[in-house]
Protein backbone atom coordinates (compact mmCIF):
# COMPACT_ATOMS: atom_id res chain seq x y z
CA UNK A 1 0.00 0.00 0.00
CA UNK A 2 1.48 3.45 -0.80
CA UNK A 3 2.66 5.55 2.14
CA UNK A 4 1.07 9.48 2.10
CA UNK A 5 3.22 12.21 0.06
CA UNK A 6 6.62 13.63 0.28
CA UNK A 7 7.00 16.57 -0.61
CA UNK A 8 3.82 18.17 -0.73
CA UNK A 9 1.54 18.65 -3.62
CA UNK A 10 1.95 21.59 -5.64
CA UNK A 11 -1.65 21.52 -7.91
CA UNK A 12 -1.22 24.34 -10.73
CA UNK A 13 -4.83 24.81 -12.34
CA UNK A 14 -6.36 21.41 -13.45
CA UNK A 15 -2.81 19.80 -12.70
CA UNK A 16 -1.85 17.21 -10.15
CA UNK A 17 1.14 16.23 -9.04
CA UNK A 18 3.21 15.01 -6.07
CA UNK A 19 5.09 12.06 -4.94
CA UNK A 20 4.07 8.70 -3.60
CA UNK A 21 6.15 5.91 -1.70
CA UNK A 22 6.00 2.38 -1.87
CA UNK A 23 7.67 0.98 1.21
CA UNK A 24 9.75 -1.53 1.12
CA UNK A 25 9.16 -5.20 1.60
CA UNK A 26 11.11 -8.45 2.44
CA UNK A 27 10.62 -9.12 -1.80
CA UNK A 28 11.17 -5.33 -2.99
CA UNK A 29 13.07 -2.26 -1.91
CA UNK A 30 11.49 1.16 -0.84
CA UNK A 31 10.13 2.92 -4.38
CA UNK A 32 9.55 6.46 -4.93
CA UNK A 33 6.87 7.10 -7.49
CA UNK A 34 6.10 10.84 -9.35
CA UNK A 35 2.71 10.88 -9.96
CA UNK A 36 1.14 13.21 -12.26
CA UNK A 37 -2.74 13.91 -12.43
CA UNK A 38 -4.98 15.94 -15.16
CA UNK A 39 -8.50 16.71 -14.43
CA UNK A 40 -11.15 18.56 -15.71
CA UNK A 41 -14.80 19.40 -14.65
CA UNK A 42 -14.74 16.27 -11.59
CA UNK A 43 -13.09 14.07 -13.56
CA UNK A 44 -10.00 12.63 -14.07
CA UNK A 45 -8.65 13.13 -17.68
CA UNK A 46 -4.72 11.76 -17.88
CA UNK A 47 -2.28 10.04 -15.54
CA UNK A 48 1.38 9.47 -15.55
CA UNK A 49 3.71 7.15 -12.78
CA UNK A 50 6.93 6.85 -13.07
CA UNK A 51 6.25 3.19 -11.40
CA UNK A 52 5.46 1.62 -15.07
CA UNK A 53 2.27 -0.19 -13.98
CA UNK A 54 0.69 -1.76 -17.42
CA UNK A 55 -3.11 -2.29 -16.65
CA UNK A 56 -6.23 -0.68 -17.71
CA UNK A 57 -7.42 0.21 -14.33
CA UNK A 58 -4.95 3.55 -12.35
CA UNK A 59 -1.91 2.01 -10.22
CA UNK A 60 -2.05 2.24 -6.12
CA UNK A 61 0.33 5.62 -6.53
CA UNK A 62 -2.53 7.69 -8.57
CA UNK A 63 -5.03 6.44 -6.17
CA UNK A 64 -2.94 7.32 -3.42
CA UNK A 65 -2.28 10.69 -4.93
CA UNK A 66 -6.15 11.41 -5.68
CA UNK A 67 -7.13 10.47 -2.22
CA UNK A 68 -4.62 12.71 -0.41
CA UNK A 69 -6.28 15.45 -2.48
CA UNK A 70 -9.58 14.93 -1.65
CA UNK A 71 -8.77 14.15 2.23
CA UNK A 72 -6.23 16.47 2.76
CA UNK A 73 -6.81 19.67 0.94
CA UNK A 74 -5.67 22.08 2.88
CA UNK A 75 -2.06 20.58 2.90
CA UNK A 76 -1.91 20.81 -0.68
CA UNK A 77 -0.21 24.03 -2.21
CA UNK A 78 -2.16 25.92 -4.72
CA UNK A 79 -0.90 27.30 -7.93
CA UNK A 80 -2.20 29.68 -10.47
CA UNK A 81 -2.03 27.98 -14.28
CA UNK A 82 1.53 28.27 -15.69
CA UNK A 83 0.38 30.59 -18.11
CA UNK A 84 -0.79 33.37 -15.50
CA UNK A 85 2.43 32.27 -13.65
CA UNK A 86 4.84 33.84 -16.39
CA UNK A 87 2.59 36.59 -17.34
CA UNK A 88 3.71 37.80 -13.85
CA UNK A 89 6.76 37.53 -14.09
CA UNK A 90 9.47 40.02 -16.01
CA UNK A 91 12.32 39.70 -18.86
CA UNK A 92 14.96 38.52 -15.91
CA UNK A 93 12.47 36.28 -14.32
CA UNK A 94 11.28 34.42 -17.47
CA UNK A 95 14.99 34.25 -18.44
CA UNK A 96 16.29 32.76 -15.63
CA UNK A 97 13.01 30.63 -15.08
CA UNK A 98 13.51 28.96 -19.09
CA UNK A 99 17.82 28.99 -17.75
CA UNK A 100 17.22 26.55 -14.65
CA UNK A 101 14.62 24.48 -16.43
CA UNK A 102 16.59 23.01 -18.74
CA UNK A 103 19.68 22.97 -16.17
CA UNK A 104 17.54 20.65 -13.99
CA UNK A 105 16.13 18.48 -16.57
CA UNK A 106 18.72 19.43 -19.60
CA UNK A 107 18.79 15.72 -20.48
CA UNK A 108 15.02 15.48 -21.21
CA UNK A 109 14.33 19.16 -21.93
CA UNK A 110 17.15 20.46 -24.16
CA UNK A 111 16.36 18.77 -27.44
CA UNK A 112 13.32 20.21 -26.89
CA UNK A 113 13.92 23.69 -26.40
CA UNK A 114 16.62 24.04 -28.64
CA UNK A 115 13.48 22.68 -31.19
CA UNK A 116 10.94 25.26 -30.16
CA UNK A 117 14.03 28.35 -30.02
CA UNK A 118 14.90 27.80 -33.41
CA UNK A 119 10.95 27.45 -34.74
CA UNK A 120 10.10 31.11 -32.16
CA UNK A 121 13.20 32.47 -34.12
CA UNK A 122 11.62 31.81 -37.88
CA UNK A 123 9.61 34.18 -38.89
CA UNK A 124 7.89 32.11 -40.99
CA UNK A 125 7.56 28.70 -38.45
CA UNK A 126 3.87 27.77 -37.75
CA UNK A 127 4.40 28.64 -34.34
CA UNK A 128 4.29 32.07 -35.04
CA UNK A 129 1.88 31.80 -37.07
CA UNK A 130 -1.05 30.98 -33.55
CA UNK A 131 -1.70 33.82 -31.00
CA UNK A 132 -0.61 32.63 -28.12
CA UNK A 133 0.47 29.05 -26.73
CA UNK A 134 -1.11 26.25 -25.05
CA UNK A 135 -1.22 25.67 -20.94
CA UNK A 136 -1.77 22.02 -19.91
CA UNK A 137 -2.17 23.50 -16.23
CA UNK A 138 -5.24 25.47 -17.08
CA UNK A 139 -7.55 22.78 -18.29
CA UNK A 140 -9.62 22.48 -20.91
CA UNK A 141 -11.87 24.53 -22.95
CA UNK A 142 -15.96 24.61 -21.75
CA UNK A 143 -16.39 23.42 -25.11
CA UNK A 144 -14.15 20.37 -25.68
CA UNK A 145 -15.37 17.14 -24.47
CA UNK A 146 -14.19 15.86 -21.54
CA UNK A 147 -13.89 12.09 -20.30
CA UNK A 148 -12.45 10.07 -17.52
CA UNK A 149 -8.81 8.66 -18.69
CA UNK A 150 -8.47 5.50 -20.16
CA UNK A 151 -5.45 3.43 -21.10
CA UNK A 152 -7.07 2.03 -24.84
CA UNK A 153 -3.84 0.78 -25.27
CA UNK A 154 -3.80 -1.47 -22.52
CA UNK A 155 -7.44 -2.43 -22.67
CA UNK A 156 -6.10 -3.68 -26.38
CA UNK A 157 -3.21 -5.36 -24.76
CA UNK A 158 -5.35 -7.12 -21.98
CA UNK A 159 -7.91 -7.93 -24.24
CA UNK A 160 -5.72 -9.79 -26.77
CA UNK A 161 -4.22 -11.45 -24.22
CA UNK A 162 -7.18 -12.88 -22.59
CA UNK A 163 -8.65 -14.25 -26.14
CA UNK A 164 -5.15 -15.56 -26.85
CA UNK A 165 -5.46 -17.84 -24.17
CA UNK A 166 -7.72 -19.91 -25.92
CA UNK A 167 -9.54 -22.29 -22.99
CA UNK A 168 -11.89 -19.60 -21.95
CA UNK A 169 -12.49 -20.88 -18.57
CA UNK A 170 -10.00 -18.23 -16.62
CA UNK A 171 -9.71 -15.59 -19.26
CA UNK A 172 -13.81 -16.03 -20.35
CA UNK A 173 -14.63 -14.55 -16.89
CA UNK A 174 -11.62 -11.86 -16.91
CA UNK A 175 -13.77 -10.61 -20.83
CA UNK A 176 -17.13 -11.08 -18.77
CA UNK A 177 -15.56 -8.44 -15.95
CA UNK A 178 -14.92 -6.03 -18.33
CA UNK A 179 -18.05 -5.91 -20.00
CA UNK A 180 -19.52 -5.21 -16.70
CA UNK A 181 -17.17 -2.50 -16.36
CA UNK A 182 -18.57 -1.42 -19.55
CA UNK A 183 -22.18 -1.48 -18.40
CA UNK A 184 -20.63 0.39 -15.31
CA UNK A 185 -19.84 2.94 -17.11
CA UNK A 186 -22.87 3.30 -19.21
CA UNK A 187 -24.85 3.22 -16.01
CA UNK A 188 -22.67 6.82 -14.93
CA UNK A 189 -23.00 8.47 -17.83
CA UNK A 190 -19.27 7.70 -18.50
CA UNK A 191 -18.62 8.34 -22.40
CA UNK A 192 -15.69 6.09 -21.82
CA UNK A 193 -18.13 3.09 -22.22
CA UNK A 194 -18.70 3.21 -25.67
CA UNK A 195 -15.09 3.62 -26.15
CA UNK A 196 -13.94 0.73 -24.35
CA UNK A 197 -16.98 -1.69 -26.08
CA UNK A 198 -14.90 -0.27 -29.15
CA UNK A 199 -11.91 -0.87 -28.27
CA UNK A 200 -12.67 -4.57 -27.18
CA UNK A 201 -14.84 -5.09 -30.66
CA UNK A 202 -11.74 -4.11 -32.29
CA UNK A 203 -9.62 -7.05 -30.69
CA UNK A 204 -12.83 -9.31 -31.19
CA UNK A 205 -12.62 -9.18 -34.62
CA UNK A 206 -9.02 -9.36 -34.77
CA UNK A 207 -8.89 -12.55 -33.51
CA UNK A 208 -7.18 -15.22 -36.04
CA UNK A 209 -9.31 -18.47 -35.59
CA UNK A 210 -12.51 -16.52 -36.65
CA UNK A 211 -10.62 -17.08 -40.22
CA UNK A 212 -9.70 -20.63 -39.00
CA UNK A 213 -12.91 -21.38 -38.19
CA UNK A 214 -14.71 -19.73 -40.98
CA UNK A 215 -11.96 -21.81 -43.44
CA UNK A 216 -13.00 -25.39 -41.81
CA UNK A 217 -16.56 -24.51 -42.04
CA UNK A 218 -16.73 -25.33 -38.07
CA UNK A 219 -18.52 -23.57 -35.52
CA UNK A 220 -16.96 -21.34 -32.65
CA UNK A 221 -17.76 -22.85 -29.10
CA UNK A 222 -20.15 -22.28 -26.62
CA UNK A 223 -18.36 -20.04 -24.46
CA UNK A 224 -16.74 -18.22 -26.95
CA UNK A 225 -20.05 -17.79 -28.63
CA UNK A 226 -21.37 -16.23 -25.30
CA UNK A 227 -19.25 -14.09 -25.70
CA UNK A 228 -19.66 -12.71 -28.73
CA UNK A 229 -23.29 -12.28 -28.12
CA UNK A 230 -23.01 -10.36 -24.74
CA UNK A 231 -20.96 -8.03 -27.23
CA UNK A 232 -23.71 -7.65 -29.79
CA UNK A 233 -26.20 -6.86 -26.45
CA UNK A 234 -24.10 -4.18 -25.26
CA UNK A 235 -24.08 -2.31 -28.83
CA UNK A 236 -28.01 -2.93 -28.79
CA UNK A 237 -27.27 -1.08 -25.20
CA UNK A 238 -24.82 1.41 -26.51
CA UNK A 239 -27.40 2.52 -29.77
CA UNK A 240 -30.35 2.40 -27.80
CA UNK A 241 -29.33 4.98 -24.99
CA UNK A 242 -32.97 7.37 -24.73
CA UNK A 243 -30.36 10.61 -24.90
CA UNK A 244 -28.11 9.24 -27.51
CA UNK A 245 -27.28 12.43 -30.00
CA UNK A 246 -28.12 12.15 -34.04
CA UNK A 247 -24.27 12.39 -34.83
CA UNK A 248 -23.26 9.79 -32.19
CA UNK A 249 -25.38 7.17 -33.24
CA UNK A 250 -24.49 8.01 -37.20
CA UNK A 251 -20.60 7.33 -35.92
CA UNK A 252 -21.59 3.80 -34.54
CA UNK A 253 -23.87 3.19 -37.34
CA UNK A 254 -21.16 3.51 -39.64
CA UNK A 255 -18.44 1.57 -37.19
CA UNK A 256 -20.91 -0.93 -36.30
CA UNK A 257 -21.28 -1.37 -40.51
CA UNK A 258 -17.72 -1.36 -41.34
CA UNK A 259 -17.15 -4.89 -38.82
CA UNK A 260 -20.32 -6.16 -40.20
CA UNK A 261 -18.77 -6.01 -43.36
CA UNK A 262 -15.67 -7.94 -42.64
CA UNK A 263 -15.22 -11.83 -44.19
CA UNK A 264 -14.87 -13.13 -40.67
CA UNK A 265 -17.39 -11.46 -39.02
CA UNK A 266 -19.56 -13.90 -37.44
CA UNK A 267 -23.07 -14.87 -38.36
CA UNK A 268 -25.95 -14.52 -35.99
CA UNK A 269 -26.72 -17.66 -35.96
CA UNK A 270 -23.03 -18.66 -35.44
CA UNK A 271 -23.08 -21.92 -37.90
CA UNK A 272 -22.10 -19.82 -41.24
CA UNK A 273 -26.10 -20.80 -43.01
CA UNK A 274 -29.60 -20.89 -41.43
CA UNK A 275 -30.92 -17.63 -41.19
CA UNK A 276 -33.38 -17.91 -38.36
CA UNK A 277 -34.06 -14.81 -36.95
CA UNK A 278 -36.77 -12.32 -38.06
CA UNK A 279 -35.81 -8.61 -38.85
CA UNK A 280 -36.11 -6.42 -35.80
CA UNK A 281 -37.88 -4.53 -37.80
CA UNK A 282 -41.23 -7.37 -37.57
CA UNK A 283 -43.76 -6.23 -35.38
CA UNK A 284 -42.09 -2.65 -34.49
CA UNK A 285 -45.17 -0.33 -33.54
CA UNK A 286 -42.90 2.94 -35.00
CA UNK A 287 -42.93 1.84 -38.66
CA UNK A 288 -38.95 0.83 -39.00
CA UNK A 289 -38.13 -0.48 -41.74
CA UNK A 290 -34.22 -1.22 -40.35
CA UNK A 291 -31.09 -0.66 -42.19
CA UNK A 292 -31.06 -3.24 -45.16
CA UNK A 293 -27.72 -4.77 -44.83
CA UNK A 294 -26.57 -6.26 -48.65
CA UNK A 295 -25.38 -9.19 -47.31
CA UNK A 296 -27.23 -12.28 -47.50
CA UNK A 297 -26.29 -13.44 -44.11
CA UNK A 298 -26.75 -11.85 -40.78
CA UNK A 299 -24.18 -11.11 -38.46
CA UNK A 300 -23.43 -10.40 -34.50
CA UNK A 301 -24.17 -6.64 -35.32
CA UNK A 302 -27.16 -6.65 -37.98
CA UNK A 303 -29.19 -6.16 -34.77
CA UNK A 304 -27.55 -3.65 -33.30
CA UNK A 305 -27.16 -1.59 -37.24
CA UNK A 306 -31.48 -2.13 -37.23
CA UNK A 307 -32.29 -1.04 -33.80
CA UNK A 308 -30.30 2.34 -35.17
CA UNK A 309 -33.58 3.06 -36.72
CA UNK A 310 -35.62 2.34 -33.29
CA UNK A 311 -36.72 5.55 -31.56
CA UNK A 312 -37.76 6.31 -28.11
CA UNK A 313 -40.52 9.38 -28.97
CA UNK A 314 -43.73 7.22 -29.25
CA UNK A 315 -46.09 8.72 -26.84
CA UNK A 316 -48.00 5.76 -25.37
CA UNK A 317 -44.14 4.17 -24.58
CA UNK A 318 -43.15 7.74 -23.08
CA UNK A 319 -46.23 7.69 -21.16
CA UNK A 320 -45.14 4.14 -19.71
CA UNK A 321 -41.98 4.99 -18.44
CA UNK A 322 -43.03 8.08 -17.12
CA UNK A 323 -45.46 6.90 -14.29
CA UNK A 324 -46.81 3.97 -12.00
CA UNK A 325 -50.07 5.65 -12.22
CA UNK A 326 -50.61 5.47 -16.26
CA UNK A 327 -53.83 3.47 -16.63
CA UNK A 328 -57.13 3.86 -18.29
CA UNK A 329 -59.65 1.77 -16.21
CA UNK A 330 -62.47 2.80 -18.75
CA UNK A 331 -60.67 1.26 -21.76
CA UNK A 332 -61.71 -1.91 -22.42
CA UNK A 333 -60.73 -3.03 -26.30
CA UNK A 334 -60.36 -6.83 -26.97
CA UNK A 335 -58.60 -5.58 -30.46
CA UNK A 336 -55.12 -7.37 -31.06
CA UNK A 337 -52.95 -3.88 -30.77
CA UNK A 338 -55.09 -2.70 -27.94
CA UNK A 339 -52.41 0.01 -25.74
CA UNK A 340 -54.55 -1.56 -22.47
CA UNK A 341 -55.14 -4.61 -21.31
CA UNK A 342 -59.33 -5.45 -19.50
CA UNK A 343 -57.72 -4.20 -16.40
CA UNK A 344 -56.64 -0.99 -17.71
CA UNK A 345 -52.97 -1.45 -17.91
CA UNK A 346 -50.48 -0.22 -20.31
CA UNK A 347 -49.10 -3.20 -22.75
CA UNK A 348 -46.46 -2.72 -25.43
CA UNK A 349 -46.51 -4.38 -28.34
CA UNK A 350 -43.23 -5.14 -29.86
CA UNK A 351 -40.81 -7.66 -30.85
CA UNK A 352 -40.00 -9.40 -27.76
CA UNK A 353 -36.40 -9.60 -27.56
CA UNK A 354 -36.24 -5.54 -29.29
CA UNK A 355 -38.87 -4.97 -26.32
CA UNK A 356 -36.52 -6.63 -23.87
CA UNK A 357 -33.49 -4.56 -24.97
CA UNK A 358 -34.78 -1.33 -24.48
CA UNK A 359 -35.44 -2.76 -20.75
CA UNK A 360 -31.57 -3.72 -20.57
CA UNK A 361 -30.82 -0.08 -22.55
CA UNK A 362 -32.48 1.77 -19.86
CA UNK A 363 -31.28 -0.65 -16.73
CA UNK A 364 -27.58 0.00 -18.46
CA UNK A 365 -27.91 3.37 -18.54
CA UNK A 366 -29.06 4.39 -15.33
CA UNK A 367 -33.09 4.53 -15.65
CA UNK A 368 -34.33 1.48 -13.28
CA UNK A 369 -37.31 2.60 -12.50
CA UNK A 370 -38.16 3.17 -16.56
CA UNK A 371 -36.99 0.10 -17.17
CA UNK A 372 -39.08 -1.72 -14.18
CA UNK A 373 -42.02 0.01 -15.68
CA UNK A 374 -41.37 -0.98 -19.68
CA UNK A 375 -40.83 -4.01 -18.72
CA UNK A 376 -44.26 -4.73 -16.63
CA UNK A 377 -45.79 -3.55 -19.56
CA UNK A 378 -44.30 -6.57 -21.78
CA UNK A 379 -44.80 -8.68 -19.06
CA UNK A 380 -48.68 -7.63 -19.65
CA UNK A 381 -48.40 -7.84 -22.97
CA UNK A 382 -47.14 -11.47 -22.59
CA UNK A 383 -49.61 -13.14 -20.60
CA UNK A 384 -52.41 -11.20 -22.56
CA UNK A 385 -51.36 -13.02 -25.90
CA UNK A 386 -50.55 -15.94 -23.99
CA UNK A 387 -54.34 -15.93 -22.14
CA UNK A 388 -55.70 -15.40 -25.74
CA UNK A 389 -54.02 -18.44 -27.37
CA UNK A 390 -55.18 -20.29 -24.54
CA UNK A 391 -58.18 -19.07 -25.15
CA UNK A 392 -58.31 -19.93 -28.72
CA UNK A 393 -57.11 -23.60 -28.51
CA UNK A 394 -59.77 -24.16 -25.83
CA UNK A 395 -62.52 -22.83 -28.65
CA UNK A 396 -61.30 -25.16 -31.27
CA UNK A 397 -59.54 -27.50 -29.17
CA UNK A 398 -60.87 -30.49 -31.48
CA UNK A 399 -60.31 -29.21 -34.11
CA UNK A 400 -56.71 -28.38 -33.14
CA UNK A 401 -55.71 -31.60 -31.98
CA UNK A 402 -57.53 -33.39 -35.57
CA UNK A 403 -55.17 -31.62 -37.22
CA UNK A 404 -52.33 -32.54 -34.46
CA UNK A 405 -51.34 -29.08 -33.05
CA UNK A 406 -51.46 -28.62 -29.68
CA UNK A 407 -50.04 -25.00 -29.21
CA UNK A 408 -48.53 -22.19 -31.38
CA UNK A 409 -45.33 -22.02 -31.98
CA UNK A 410 -42.55 -19.71 -31.61
CA UNK A 411 -40.55 -19.42 -34.58
CA UNK A 412 -37.98 -17.67 -32.64
CA UNK A 413 -37.00 -19.15 -29.30
CA UNK A 414 -36.42 -16.69 -25.98
CA UNK A 415 -34.44 -19.19 -24.09
CA UNK A 416 -31.37 -18.97 -24.91
CA UNK A 417 -31.99 -16.49 -26.92
CA UNK A 418 -28.37 -13.93 -27.82
CA UNK A 419 -30.60 -10.76 -26.22
CA UNK A 420 -31.88 -13.08 -23.32
CA UNK A 421 -35.10 -11.61 -23.41
CA UNK A 422 -36.67 -14.01 -20.43
CA UNK A 423 -32.90 -13.23 -18.31
CA UNK A 424 -33.70 -9.93 -18.95
CA UNK A 425 -36.79 -9.53 -17.50
CA UNK A 426 -36.29 -11.95 -14.92
CA UNK A 427 -33.33 -9.69 -13.31
CA UNK A 428 -35.41 -6.48 -13.81
CA UNK A 429 -38.24 -7.59 -11.69
CA UNK A 430 -35.98 -9.17 -9.25
CA UNK A 431 -34.04 -6.29 -8.67
CA UNK A 432 -37.23 -3.89 -8.18
CA UNK A 433 -37.91 -6.03 -5.01
CA UNK A 434 -34.57 -5.67 -3.44
CA UNK A 435 -34.85 -1.81 -3.99
CA UNK A 436 -33.41 -1.13 -7.64
CA UNK A 437 -30.22 0.32 -8.20
CA UNK A 438 -28.44 2.58 -5.72
CA UNK A 439 -27.46 6.13 -6.74
CA UNK A 440 -29.34 5.50 -9.73
CA UNK A 441 -30.95 8.70 -11.18
CA UNK A 442 -34.69 9.14 -10.63
CA UNK A 443 -36.22 9.74 -13.56
CA UNK A 444 -35.51 9.68 -17.17
CA UNK A 445 -36.79 12.99 -19.03
CA UNK A 446 -37.60 12.39 -22.50
CA UNK A 447 -40.10 15.14 -23.54
CA UNK A 448 -37.46 18.42 -22.36
CA UNK A 449 -39.35 19.27 -19.23
CA UNK A 450 -37.64 19.68 -16.20
CA UNK A 451 -36.89 16.05 -14.49
CA UNK A 452 -39.25 15.50 -11.46
CA UNK A 453 -39.01 12.77 -9.02
CA UNK A 454 -41.12 9.77 -9.02
CA UNK A 455 -41.66 6.79 -6.58
CA UNK A 456 -42.34 3.26 -7.67
CA UNK A 457 -45.67 2.05 -4.97
CA UNK A 458 -44.34 -1.09 -2.83
CA UNK A 459 -47.61 -2.83 -3.36
CA UNK A 460 -48.06 -2.97 -7.45
CA UNK A 461 -44.26 -3.83 -7.42
CA UNK A 462 -44.72 -6.61 -5.45
CA UNK A 463 -47.89 -7.58 -7.32
CA UNK A 464 -46.25 -7.16 -10.79
CA UNK A 465 -42.77 -8.71 -9.48
CA UNK A 466 -44.61 -11.98 -8.48
CA UNK A 467 -46.53 -11.52 -12.24
CA UNK A 468 -43.11 -11.26 -13.73
CA UNK A 469 -41.57 -13.91 -12.15
CA UNK A 470 -44.82 -16.69 -12.53
CA UNK A 471 -44.52 -15.48 -15.78
CA UNK A 472 -40.71 -15.88 -16.26
CA UNK A 473 -40.71 -19.05 -14.54
CA UNK A 474 -42.80 -20.65 -16.82
CA UNK A 475 -41.29 -19.87 -19.87
CA UNK A 476 -37.86 -21.18 -18.49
Amino acid sequence: MADLLSPPLSPPGFHLSGTVTDPASPSSPELVCSVSVSFDRCKITAVTCSCGNKDIFYCAHVVALSLYRVRKPEQVKLHLPISETLFQMSRDQLQKFVQYLISVHHTEVLPTAQRLADEILSQNSEINQVHGAPDPTAGASVDDENCWHLDEEQVQEQVKLFLSQGGYHGSGKQLNLLFSKVREMLRMRDSNGARMLTLITDQFMSDPRLLLWRQQGTTMTDKYRQLWDELGALWMCIVLNPHCKPEQKTMWLRQLRRWNCVDVCPWEDGNHGNELTPNLSHSLPQGGHGHQESRSHRTVFTRAIEACDLHWSDRHLQHIMASDLYANYCYHDNQEGALFDARGWPLWHEHVPTACARVDALRSHGYPREALRLAIAIVNTLRRHQQRQLDQFRRHKKELLQKGHTSITNMEGWVGHPLDPIGTLFSTLTESGRGGEEGAPTCLDLSGTPPYHCYCHVLCQTVYTWTGLTLAANML
